[in-house]
């Protein structure tokens, strides 16, 4: 504590101190204020220290895509919340940005204006709309049509939230099945063209798992290589969550939330399911729901659902359809052409079907249960719907 003698603005000293005791007390005088100054800057500026014990999660969730996204990064000691903050709302706008540009429901976007000049001449999009679209021909083409970006044409007939909802007829799927057709998508140079009036294209089978993956690009570009991206279930994750691997549950499509078909801790990539359970009406007890078969016009009816695990996003949203429309038989001799890619199905009668490597990723007790009524709840996972 400093004695009453050495304090006051002009500092008065008192007849009986020495010349030490004066430059103590101007030293100190000048130590009190360098203190005062640190605390008031970081009144503005500064953050609690980051603590030294292990790691800690950082989250974060926003509304884009029509789906809610979460973001969870593990962060160690020699990194600050504020910076796994930062990094995430980057993370976060990079998804907004794709969004801006690939939503066929935003008539500004790049999408929307390559739509309305279906029938006339190629547009000029942005080159990574120009790659995007370029690689779904090339999953076009490779699952022989069961993915196709210009199913679009056929969503007209199929708006499953109408209150009215009534299955279409097949004269009125026949007519707009001659607007589908991903080979009558021609691509030269920086322009993409539509070739008949009426096509469209949407990127719902695709532009999420390319935004996941350019989320995850982003989060590592700022040195966080621990991290769990999360877009309305489908996911990507790199390391893992600091006490153990990522946890991943998949839904039963037939089971209630919490009702898991089975556990998967992969250690990088992606975890992409698609499911006749998610959006879908019941009309005279037949099923309908929103992932078409291309080629009929009809929902899909091969496959009750599928999870791909892939080394990307774009490439596990890609095969998640084609392999659903396609059903395990088909779909299996497709996923298993494509590097470090597995997939798990569940036909129409409820019977599991994995590729050969799957087992490899599941989770102790390295098991799937056969049938719709062998269901078994796994507590904590992150339940993962499409």
């Amino acid at each position: 504590m400093v004695s009453p003698e050495c304090t006051g603005s002009d500092l008065r000293l008192v007849p009986r101190y020495s010349r030490l005791r004066r430059l103590f007390c101007t030293g100190l005088a000048l130590i009190w204020a360098l203190v005062n100054t640190a605390l008031s800057a970081c009144q503005v500026g500064c953050e609690p220290p980051v603590p030294t014990r292990g790691p800690r999660t950082v989250s974060a969730e926003r509304f884009l895509m029509g789906t809610v996204w979460s973001i969870q990064v593990v962060v160690g000691s020699q990194r600050s919340n504020r910076q796994a903050e930062e990094a995430i709302e980057s993370a976060l706008a990079e998804v907004e940005r794709i969004e801006a540009m690939m939503s066929e429901f935003d008539p500004d976007s790049a999408v929307s204006r390559l739509n309305a000049s279906a029938g006339g001449e190629p547009v000029a999009v942005p080159p990574e709309l120009l790659g995007l679209v370029t690689r779904s021909l090339e999953h076009g083409a490779r699952s022989q049509g069961a993915f196709d970006i210009t199913w679009r044409a056929l969503a007209p007939l199929w708006q499953l939230e109408e209150p009215d909802f009534a299955p279409p007829s097949a004269e009125s799927v026949a007519e707009a099945l001659a607007r589908v057709d991903y080979r009558q998508v021609i691509v030269r140079q920086d322009r993409i063209g539509l070739l008949r009036a009426g096509m469209a294209i949407g990127l719902g089978g695709v532009a999420k798992g390319y935004a996941i993956d350019r989320a995850a690009a982003i989060l590592e570009a700022a040195g966080i290589d621990r991290y769990l991206v999360d877009g309305g279930g489908d996911l990507r994750v790199g390391g893992d969550r600091g006490d153990g691997p990522w946890r991943v549950g998949i839904r039963h499509p037939r089971g209630g939330h919490g009702q898991a078909l089975a556990v998967l801790e992969p250690a990088g990539g992606a975890v992409v399911t698609s499911g006749d359970y998610e959006r879908f009406r019941e009309v005279d007890g037949v099923r309908y729901h929103h992932i078409l078969d291309p080629r009929t016009g009809f929902p899909a009816t091969a496959s009750m659902a599928v999870t791909v695990v892939a080394p990307t996003a774009e490439a596990a949203d890609a095969l998640a359809t084609a392999a659903f429309v396609l059903g395990p038989l088909a779909g299996r001799t497709l996923v298993e052409g494509e590097p470090d890619t597995e997939a798990l199905w569940l036909d129409p009668q409820g019977n599991a079907v994995m590729t050969s490597g799957f087992g490899r990723l599941l989770a102790p007790p390295a098991s799937v249960p056969i049938g719709t009524g062998d269901r078994r709840p796994v507590d904590p996972v992150r339940s993962h719907p499409r």
